[in-house]
């Protein structure tokens, strides 16, 4: 008798054990979604405040510079070198995005802007 008793309240503690596992996970993994939710939210609104969406167009030897949401002007060079002087002189800070086929068929010379 006094084994069955022992038995079933190891089983009981077992259960609960298990049950607190169950729940604690449960939780770590809820806090560490929301967690990261925050983070990936917040990286995203930074990155949208320093940097600018541009269009890279190439006529002849010019290239020229958009911004992508507003089509507004932003510069023009013969080189990649003279482009990205302009746009830190003219937008101290940014960091400017663009297509990579654009970027491509803009800079020949180079394949990261």
């Amino acid at each position: 008798m006094e084994i069955v008793f022992y038995a079933s309240v190891i089983l009981s503690l077992m259960f609960v054990f298990f049950l607190g596992a169950l729940f604690g996970w449960t939780r770590h993994q809820n806090l560490l979604e929301r967690t990261m939710g925050k983070m990936i939210t917040h990286v995203t609104e930074e990155i949208r405040k320093n940097s600018i969406e541009i269009t890279i167009e190439k006529h002849g030897t010019m290239i020229y510079i958009y911004d992508k949401n507003t089509k507004q002007f932003m510069a023009q060079g013969s080189s990649r070198n003279e482009i990205e002087n302009i746009l830190h002189k003219k937008f101290p800070g940014k960091k400017f995005v663009a297509d990579q086929k654009e970027i491509d068929a803009g800079f020949s010379d180079a394949k990261s802007f």
